[in-house]
């Protein structure tokens, strides 16, 4: 392909490595936002990962070298290389998170040195080039036609699910109807909310869920795995 399409190839890069920079958390099976909820470090983690990516592009440009800060580039070039080239998604990234946060502390330090001598020329240059590049990695992912609430929904889906097969049946209502709140779209979350709600002898309700996820395609064997012992 790349031989055959080197332009297709080398705007796909770039799109990988625009993700790669992006504040977005891209899941593939874990969803982050989701395990916020769960997590005591993710739901406090206030620094958002496109600032610290920015920081450290200029970090990698602006900390001054020696054989130590060296290594440290290096060593983040290639884990980003090596990621683009392979999978854009959160638990490959984290792997250059601890070289980041590094290279982004020791350019606060370069900015602070430009403050502190007050060369306000350098400042300005350095100051600019940072708001361009937090303004690249909040970039909105849908630009990219990634559509990542339908990741989060079908993690609060699935929790769903465990809620039920463990006939905690109240805990699970409010994750189906989160998992519908983000993708709509879904007919299963819409099933299992009739089912609960038939249970409940609340049979308006359930038959407005059904006829619902009968609209949107819903086919009943696939939930029936799902469901397993909350039948």
């Amino acid at each position: 392909f790349i031989t055959g399409h080197p332009v297709d190839a080398i705007s796909f890069l770039f799109k990988k490595t625009l993700l790669f920079m992006n504040n977005k958390e891209l899941a593939t099976n874990l969803d982050h936002d989701f395990c916020k909820e769960f997590s005591f470090i993710l739901k406090y983690a206030v620094i958002p990962p496109g600032l610290l990516i920015a920081f450290a592009i200029m970090g990698i440009i602006m900390v001054p070298n020696n054989k130590s800060i060296v290594l440290l580039k290096l060593f983040l070039v290639g884990l980003v290389i090596s990621t683009v080239i392979f999978f854009i998604s959160d638990r490959y990234r984290i792997v250059s998170l601890p070289f980041v946060i590094i290279l982004a502390s020791g350019y606060i330090f370069v900015l602070y040195d430009y403050l502190r001598q007050k060369e306000k020329t350098k400042m300005a240059l350095a100051a600019s080039a940072t708001i361009v590049l937090i303004i690249i990695t909040f970039l909105p992912v849908n630009i990219f036609k990634i559509n990542t609430a339908r990741t989060t929904s079908f993690a609060y889906y699935q929790y769903g699910i465990y809620l039920l097969n463990r006939n905690k049946i109240e805990e699970a209502v409010p994750q189906f109807q989160k998992a519908i709140q983000l993708n709509s779209l879904d007919p299963e979350p819409y099933y299992y909310l009739s089912y609960i709600y038939d249970k409940k002898k609340q049979y308006r309700t359930a038959g407005e869920y059904k006829n619902k996820a009968d609209m949107l395609g819903f086919k009943e064997d696939k939930a029936k795995t799902l469901r397993g012992t909350g039948n």
